[in-house]
C-alpha cells in the first residue's frame, strides 16, 4: 500500500540541488498547442530518482509539468500522457480560442534553470480539514515565497475533488501547484514569469502516466 503523498510537501525554489529538477528548458519533447500552434511550454521537470518521489508509483524517469501560457489553452482542463522523453495525446477543453498579443507572450521554450525542493513548514501542509483562512494564506505565499509547491495537500479554492483519468479511469493524485512570479524576478531570475492571476494544479495517474491540469482563478 502506498504511503500518503500529501503528508509532506515542498517549495520549489530556483537554485541547484542534489537532483536535476528544472524550470523551463527542452529536456522533454513537447507538442504544438491546439489553440495557438506554439510549442507547449515545459514549466517544471522533476527527476524521479529523488527519493521524494519513491511513493509516486511509476517507473518513468522524469515528471514534466507542461502548459501553454500564451493563449486560453491554460484556462480550462488539459490532459497529456508522458512517455520517457516526450509528451503525447495533448487534449484541451478550450472554448475561448484566445491568443496573447505577440509582445506579451512568454518565450518558447522558457529559459532553463535548475530548481531544488525545500520542505514546507507544518502550517503549509493542507488537508480536507484546513480552514479557508489557512488556504488563503497558502494562496498568498504561492508567487511571493515560491512559484510552485509539490505535494503537501491539494491547493483549492473550495472542497477537494477526486479526479478520474480520462484515458484509463484510474484515480489521479494531486502533484503540484504552479503560480506566477509576483515578485517580478526575485523567484525566477531567467525570465519574467507572469501569466495572470491564476494557479495551475497538476494531477497524476500512475496507472497510465497521464497528467490532468486544472486552472484556479485567484
Amino acid at each position: 500500500m502506498r504511503k500518503n503523498l500529501q503528508r509532506t510537501g515542498y517549495q520549489v525554489i530556483e537554485g541547484k540541488g542534489s537532483y536535476r529538477h528544472l524550470f523551463g528548458g527542452q529536456s522533454i519533447e513537447s507538442l504544438p498547442c491546439p489553440t495557438c500552434g506554439l510549442q507547449v511550454q515545459l514549466l517544471l521537470t522533476f527527476d524521479l530518482t529523488d527519493p521524494i518521489f519513491e511513493n509516486l508509483g511509476t517507473d518513468i524517469p522524469n515528471l514534466p509539468l507542461v502548459s501553454c501560457l500564451n493563449c486560453s489553452g491554460c484556462w480550462s482542463t488539459q490532459f497529456y500522457k508522458i512517455e520517457e522523453k516526450r509528451i503525447r495525446n495533448l487534449e484541451q477543453d478550450d472554448e475561448e480560442k484566445w491568443v496573447m498579443e505577440q509582445e506579451d507572450k512568454l518565450p518558447v521554450p522558457l529559459p532553463e534553470v535548475e530548481v531544488h525542493l525545500m520542505p514546507l513548514s507544518k502550517k503549509g501542509i493542507l488537508s480536507k480539514r484546513s480552514s479557508d483562512e489557512k488556504r488563503n494564506e497558502v494562496f498568498d505565499e504561492l508567487g511571493l515565497l515560491y512559484v510552485a509547491r509539490l505535494f503537501g495537500g491539494e491547493l483549492t479554492d473550495g472542497e477537494e475533488e477526486e479526479f478520474i483519468c480520462r484515458f484509463c479511469k484510474g484515480k489521479m493524485d494531486y502533484i503540484a501547484s504552479i503560480g506566477e512570479d509576483a515578485t517580478e524576478g526575485e523567484l525566477i531570475t531567467v525570465v519574467p514569469f507572469l501569466f495572470g492571476e491564476m494557479v495551475l494544479n497538476f494531477y497524476f495517474c500512475r496507472h497510465c502516466n497521464t497528467i490532468r491540469v486544472e486552472p484556479i482563478a485567484t
